[in-house]
């Protein structure tokens, strides 16, 4: 029975999980020599202690019978490369790397592995020396070396039973295509530098290559195959395969309920977060970040068509969640796929966010039209209209590939949804004229200067001016009229009145008016 040692897949777990994903490689470095001396100790392969030093040597490790030791040698090369990644003099310690990835292969040799696992250490030992030739600008041997690691994944990646070791391969593949694109650019080929495959096999004709064969497992991990506009995305990491196959599942669990309830898109909204936070930056991290943000579109639609109501506390509540909705619209407008799209998949999100734009004036103009407010909601439900005017000017604008879009999202914004929202608004605003002109307003007697449209009281001032106008004079009043004999009682009147008007006259000044004298 054959031993497994997967040697791509044991360097891709430790590499993104102490640091190499996001280019720490000190902290890769300390772990792998941790782990080293855990392995060394274990083995009994330290250098020993005492008066004479026993230095441990190539030929002590051959002798060991214990498969662990492959790991321990894997680790020692893949030491030195990550040193060599942040180290100005690579060449010194891609030798050493070279060394321990030497003595790797020739300790495998006896311990019968598979053969998926004999060209996974291969692939692992040309890459070194491929790195170790290019470090020296030897570009032709660093060349036809990265082109046998090439090929070899390109086989492994064809015979692969499940999706993880094809993403294994495909994460592999990434970090040599560059490599193998400058070695050719160098080595005088600069027409066709792009064309790696064809390169590659050129370049590895001359080898004999082993023929890989897998085990069939019973259970093989299938992710369904994620596309956008039609071009299947390309999964290069185990950890994304394992995120993104734990989601579907969770989407094929949830929506095979006839009623979708709010927990359940919480819970696929938990698990596609948790797959964007592992997947690299790329195409399917933007794809992953705009299907979810699609999903939590229609959660919060569904929310609000519950808050269907005519109450003002109701519509708080939905005015939030409106808001809501707008900006995750402007999250996907955001995105690098719907800004870089051919189709002006922008502009479709942008109808989307006039028009909600519009429902939201347009719940707000409706509270206020409740709560006898009624020139706020005039200017809301205004404004209802630009929106609406400029969300059917996108609309028209746009063809129909845009309109039929193969990731479309609801709502499906159409010219008849906005001539109905058009219609409730002038309804709206109808009603919230006639009830502002049929409120009775009291007439300020004065000017108001904050309300510069309020009339005069024209008739009040010209009665006031009439008044004046026919009132007699103070010596008309005190000459008697002709013809008319002055009795007793009138010139008593006459003094009383004298003596009122002298009283006036005493009190008339700066002192009289403080003590009324």
């Amino acid at each position: 029975m054959s031993l497994v040692f997967q040697t791509l897949n044991l360097l891709s777990v430790e590499r993104n999980s102490y640091g190499v994903r996001t280019g720490d490689y000190l902290r890769y470095r300390k772990h792998c020599t941790r782990k080293i001396n855990k392995l060394r100790r274990n083995l009994k392969l330290t250098n020993g202690k005492g008066k004479r030093f026993n230095k441990c040597t190539a030929e002590s490790i051959l002798r060991q019978s214990d498969i662990r030791v492959l790991e321990l040698l894997l680790l020692s090369a893949d030491k030195y490369w990550a040193e060599s990644q942040e180290n100005k003099d690579a060449t010194s310690k891609l030798r050493r790397s070279d060394q321990f990835a030497n003595v790797l292969i020739e300790a495998s040799s006896k311990f019968g592995l598979h053969s998926s696992d004999t060209v996974q250490l291969e692939i692992y030992h040309k890459f070194i020396q491929g790195s170790y030739n290019l470090s020296k600008n030897k570009f032709h041997d660093a060349l036809n070396l990265l082109s046998i690691s090439y090929v070899y994944l390109k086989n492994l990646i064809n015979a692969a039973p499940n999706d993880k070791i094809r993403a294994l391969g495909e994460g592999w593949l990434d970090e040599l295509s560059p490599k193998i694109r400058y070695c050719s650019y160098q080595s005088g080929n600069k027409s066709t530098s792009h064309e790696i495959d064809r390169i590659a096999n050129e370049h590895s004709s001359s080898h004999s290559f082993v023929q890989l064969e897998y085990s069939q497992e019973d259970k093989p991990t299938k992710v369904k195959n994620l596309t956008w506009r039609g071009k299947e995305l390309r999964l290069t990491s185990v950890d994304v395969v394992e995120a993104i196959h734990k989601l579907q599942s969770v989407i094929d669990k949830k929506s095979g309920k006839s009623t979708q309830s709010l927990s359940n898109y919480d819970e696929i909204l938990n698990t596609y977060t948790n797959a964007i936070e592992i997947s690299p930056q790329g195409l399917l991290k933007q794809v992953l970040t705009y299907k979810m943000l699609a999903l939590r579109l229609e959660r919060d639609l569904k929310i609000n068509n519950q808050l269907e109501s005519n109450e003002p506390a109701k519509n708080r509540s939905k005015v939030k969640v409106i808001d809501g909705i707008i900006f995750t619209l402007e999250q996907l407008r955001n995105l690098h796929i719907v800004e870089s799209d051919d189709s002006d998949l922008s502009g479709y999100v942008e109808t989307k966010i006039s028009y909600h734009q519009a429902l939201k004036n347009y719940t707000l103009g409706l509270s206020h039209l409740m709560a006898h407010s009624y020139g706020p909601s005039i200017r809301l439900l205004e404004s209802c209209k630009f929106y609406n005017r400029s969300g059917l000017e996108l609309l028209m604008s746009l063809d129909e590939s845009t309109l039929n879009h193969s990731e479309a999202f609801e709502p499906v914004v159409d010219i008849a949804l906005i001539e109905d929202l058009n219609k409730m608004v002038d309804t709206a605003l109808v009603n919230s004229k006639k009830a502002w002109f049929a409120q009775q307003f009291k007439r300020p007697l004065f000017f108001d200067i904050a309300n510069t449209y309020v009339e005069p009281p024209l008739d009040y001032i010209l009665d006031k001016s009439q008044s004046k106008d026919t009132k007699p004079s103070k010596k008309e009043a005190q000459k008697p009229p002709t013809g008319h004999v002055i009795s007793s009682e009138d010139s008593k009147q006459t003094q009383d009145s004298a003596e009122k008007n002298a009283n006036k006259t005493a009190s008339s000044g700066w002192f009289g008016s403080l003590w009324k004298r």
